[in-house]
């Protein structure tokens, strides 16, 4: 691999190959997974949804997303990075915690913050749309 060939050759820890071993190959696995594609193309059993009220639905779920980004942005910097690892990236817990370099209990604890600041400034959002 390219990023071992890199390091000095005073290194003499295994470990330090070892986590860079797993890094390169976690990053691997990430760009494959975006890269995947569906294999299926028949439309075997579909129902067509009801499409009646489309405009008031996307009109509600854009608010929503805006709203959403907003509050994200609010966060602070490790609550934040924390929800959009796990939430918007979509990443695992051992991922997250990975790339954070915190336990998982610090990862969870920080997610619970996050999600329950983000709940009240949320709180507001269905009164606004009435």
């Amino acid at each position: 691999m390219p990023c071992i060939r890199a390091l000095p050759r005073r290194i003499q820890s295994d470990d330090v190959a070892v986590q860079i071993t797993v890094n390169a190959a976690l990053l691997k696995l990430r760009k494959e997974k975006k890269a995947r594609t569906l294999t299926r193309t028949g439309l075997d059993g579909v129902v067509n949804p009801d499409w009646s009220d489309a405009p008031e639905r996307f009109a509600t779920n854009s608010e929503l997303g805006a709203k959403i980004k907003e509050g994200i942005a609010m966060l602070p910097e490790d609550l934040q990075a924390a929800v959009v690892l796990r939430d918007v990236e979509g990443l695992s817990y051992s991922e997250a915690v990975e790339i954070l370099d915190v336990m998982v209990s610090s990862l969870k604890s920080r997610l619970h913050r996050a999600r329950f600041q983000l709940r009240q400034d949320m709180d507001d959002f269905p009164k606004a749309q009435s």
